[in-house]
């Protein structure tokens, strides 16, 4: 995925009148733009927009958690908006690593590596499962998943 492909996608969201997703590609194409102003390392690019999107999407779980915690006022239909923005921005993220596939990778990582069987490495741990799998793993899960193995 690259710049063009979200424009291709906003243009594609105005043409289905699909708010929630214009809304949502807004935020993306927004973030993106401030990174290029602010002329951080861009790296590879579709990193930085996967990075942009995993962002947002925290954010809409952010916002749907607090609203929902509000009892003030009925707020059901804007929590259905950030479901609906947030669910247009997961497609285009990539799978995630179930549980099962986290804890045989931790497994095997420990048979490979038993030096790295201690609560003192967990940097190190995070170091080398990011490097042999990228953005594929859910950091908190794969830290609890390590926790276990460790105690």
């Amino acid at each position: 995925m690259n710049k063009e492909d979200l424009y291709s996608e906003l243009k594609k969201a105005y043409k289905d009148n699909d708010k929630d997703a214009i809304q949502a590609l807004k935020n993306v194409i927004a973030g993106f733009v401030n990174a290029e102003k602010d002329k951080q390392k861009m790296g590879d690019i579709a990193d930085k927009i996967i990075k942009l999107i995993e962002k947002e999407v925290k954010q809409y779980d952010e916002q749907i958690f607090y609203l929902k915690k509000s009892t003030k006022i009925d707020r059901d239909e804007v929590i259905a908006h950030y479901n609906k923005q947030k669910e247009f921005l997961q497609k285009y993220l990539p799978t995630k690593m179930s549980i099962e596939e986290l804890e045989k990778y931790v497994k095997d990582l420990f048979a490979k590596r038993p030096e790295l069987l201690d609560k003192t490495k967990m940097g190190d741990i995070f170091k080398v499962a990011k490097s042999e799998l990228g953005n594929n793993f859910d950091g908190k899960k794969f830290n609890e998943i390590v926790q276990k193995f460790l105690n």
